[in-house]
């Protein structure tokens, strides 16, 4: 039973689902949610501009993401260079009976990987909300008036919005921690590099 749960569990962390997962129980999200299930807009108001607006917020949220997943990559080249070089390192080391490399660059390699782990799985694509359908749209039409469907699909549009920012805040706490270890792997490589020439 265990082995299926954590079956699963790896598996969302690399296909996105987690990411999903997270945002739906998120109690931020359900209000949206029910915020715009419910939401009747006003007769006589005009809600083209309120549409408009929240269209601009949810291209301002997908940019949000667009930019966390380029952080990703530039630090997926760097996590790859340094670990690469640390594997150089640490094999050249090893091969000269040297401990002190040993310990220098062993954690120093888990930290890493342990952040390139990070940074792909902020990376890996998730099901992300889109801008609702040109059919709930064409069904909004066929219940009311032009600005009540109008009305009704930016409150959809501003649920959707919600959902990314939601989602951007999980991918932004992944990147965080995959600077964290490399920060801490640079941290170790510095001290042990001082220790080893004090106590050499």
């Amino acid at each position: 039973m265990w082995l299926g749960e954590g079956w699963n569990f790896l598996k969302g962390l690399f296909n996105g689902e987690w990411i999903h997962g997270r945002v739906e129980k998120d109690p931020s999200y359900d209000l949206a949610a029910k915020f715009s299930d419910g939401y009747e807009p006003k007769a006589g108001r005009d809600y083209k501009w309120v549409l408009d607006y929240s269209i601009k917020e949810y291209e301002q949220a997908s940019l949000r993401v667009e930019s966390l997943d380029s952080k990703a990559d530039t630090l997926i080249g760097y996590l790859g260079a340094g670990s690469g070089l640390v594997s150089i390192g640490l094999a050249y080391g090893l091969g000269n009976g040297r401990v002190r490399v040993l310990i220098a660059a062993v954690p120093v390699l888990l930290l890493l990987l342990g952040a390139i782990l990070l940074a792909l799985m902020a990376r890996v694509p998730s099901k992300f909300p889109t801008l609702p359908y040109a059919k709930y749209a064409l069904e909004q039409m066929e219940t009311g008036t032009d600005q009540r469907a109008i009305g009704k699909l930016a409150a959809y549009v501003w649920t959707s919005t919600r959902s990314i920012a939601l989602s951007t805040r999980e991918k932004a706490r992944l990147i965080r921690w995959a600077y964290g270890c490399f920060w801490l792997g640079i941290a170790w490589i510095v001290l042990s590099s001082v220790l080893s020439s004090l106590f050499h």
